[in-house]
């Protein structure tokens, strides 16, 4: 009778089946793109606001002729 020796074992991964890693590879790349998103949202929403406070600015320091009473 040979005498059996106790090796250390890794556990190792389970092997995803094809469709199963195209699911984890699509909801990592929708993931990615939600960044991104969020990203160019908040860029856009800061530069929409500098515009509309850069506007708001140059209306408060020449009024129109006509307002407050100026002919």
């Amino acid at each position: 009778m040979e005498a059996k020796t106790l090796g250390i074992a890794t556990p190792r991964k389970p092997v995803l089946s094809v469709s199963a890693r195209k699911l984890k590879d699509n909801a990592a790349d929708w993931h990615n793109l939600i960044l991104k998103w969020d990203s160019l949202s908040d860029k856009g929403f800061t530069t929409a606001s500098s515009i509309a406070n850069l506007k708001v600015s140059l209306l408060r320091e020449d009024p129109e002729p006509g307002e407050n009473g100026a002919v």
